[in-house]
């Protein structure tokens, strides 16, 4: 055989790989609020968006408004166009967010899609059954709020078009060209989710708030890190958004259906177990942890105790940063 030959053999399949790396999609993610209390301006709301859309979805929506005017301020919004008379507000409702995304109805998780609507433009929400009867009942019912929605009491404003998921299968997300699959999460006396998106070949999975399964009894996360496994070993999988809401020590029963460093932890070495590859601490370090929703203890974030706490855990194959509000996060900005 020509040498020739046998060197495009023999690299041909790197060389292939390389050319995926350079072209693989990598997702935008902005918080607009990553913390779990004390600042109402500050509180659950994310932005994904895929390389090359200028659509995004947000991921719940504790806090909209302040979150998009700092994103923006921080040169973090693509589609803001500095030569629009209107504001990064008004266009990023307009042209930038298709749809939301509701892991759960507790209130720092919605609050900014509440005063929001009045302003915002016609727009898919998506969520569980459970979640979707919690804010027609509880909160756009014409007395809290009113009915923005086109479920629920009369008179009906229709402006947020209420979606189910399906069950066990990635459903199109109306208006965007994301995929999501919803998953179940536990939240003490509340289902949370999760939401596993997909453009092309590439995933990221957020997380609502969820407890621990050994303290919450169940096998959600377990179910979870099944599912996910796959596409870690296949490094199709980016990023993880999941809360760390409290420091060690923390009473089992005053987690009210959160994460510690060292819950994490032990999900973490699931996770890892489940990749069921050789190079499974390799392949995990490959994915980017975005840790959120810090709660207030003494009436003070604990981030930086968090950070510490984790960092001395020395999960392997875990890379991690701590999210911070209006900032943009890429993968392929913190490779390892």
């Amino acid at each position: 055989m020509p040498l020739l030959k046998k060197l495009i053999l023999h690299f041909f399949p790197a060389i292939l790989l390389l050319s995926y790396s350079a072209t693989a999609q990598v997702f935008d993610i902005i918080p607009l609020g990553c913390s779990g209390g004390i600042n109402e301006d500050n509180l659950s709301a994310w932005l994904v968006k895929a390389k090359g859309s200028n659509r995004y979805i947000c991921l719940d929506a504790g806090t909209l408004s302040y979150g998009i005017k700092l994103a923006a301020a921080k040169g973090n919004l693509s589609i803001i166009n500095v030569n629009d008379t209107n504001s990064p507000l008004t266009q990023m409702l307009r042209q930038g967010i298709g749809a939301y995304l509701i892991s759960h109805a507790h209130f720092d998780h919605i609050a900014g899609l509440i005063s929001i609507s009045p302003d915002d433009t016609p727009k898919p929400v998506y969520s569980s059954a459970s979640t979707a009867q919690m804010l027609t009942r509880h909160v756009f019912n014409n007395a809290t709020w009113a009915n923005f929605t086109d479920q629920g009491s009369l008179p009906q404003i229709g402006r947020y078009n209420l979606k189910e998921f399906p069950d066990n299968q990635f459903g199109l997300i109306e208006g965007t060209p994301y995929r999501v699959m919803y998953f179940p999460l536990s939240h003490a006396n509340c289902t949370s989710s999760a939401f596993l998106v997909n453009h092309e070949e590439r995933y990221m999975l957020y997380l609502g708030d969820t407890g621990a399964d050994e303290i919450e009894k169940g096998n959600n996360l377990e179910i979870l890190w099944h599912k996910v496994a796959p596409l870690i070993n296949s490094q199709q999988l980016e990023a993880i958004i999941i809360e760390v809401s409290y420091p060690d020590p923390r009473p089992s029963e005053l987690l009210f259906g959160h994460l510690t460093p060292s819950l994490l932890k032990k999900e973490i070495e699931k996770l890892r177990d489940e990749i069921n590859d050789t190079s499974a601490v390799q392949k995990l370090s490959k994915v980017l942890f975005i840790i959120t929703h810090v709660k207030p203890v003494g009436g003070t974030l604990n981030t930086d105790i968090i950070k510490k706490q984790l960092d001395e855990l020395n999960i392997s194959g875990f890379r991690f940063i701590m999210a911070e509000q209006g900032n943009l996060y890429r993968n392929d900005q913190f490779e390892n």
